[in-house]
């Protein structure tokens, strides 16, 4: 508990004092498939003007494939009529 509580507290989620929820974290429960690190990502994103590359990055990391699955070239095919 205390480590998922120490994850939305750096991602600035909740209000350290109370325990609420801070605007941004508001806006994160609108992304609800994602993780808040994604989510928090992806509004970053739009702060930085990297939205597009962010998406890509979420889908694959949302994906539940492993990541080195994305970059694993497929075997090659013999063209044997």
């Amino acid at each position: 508990m205390d480590n998922a509580k120490n994850k939305l507290l750096l991602l600035n989620l909740i209000n350290e004092k109370t325990g609420e929820l801070t605007i941004l974290g508001k806006l994160c429960t609108c992304f609800n498939k994602y993780s808040p690190m994604i989510s928090r990502m992806l509004f970053a994103a739009y702060y930085y003007d990297v939205v597009p590359e962010c998406i890509i990055i979420a889908v694959m990391l949302n994906s539940g494939n492993s990541l080195m699955d994305w970059f694993i070239k497929p075997p090659k095919t013999s063209n044997k009529n």
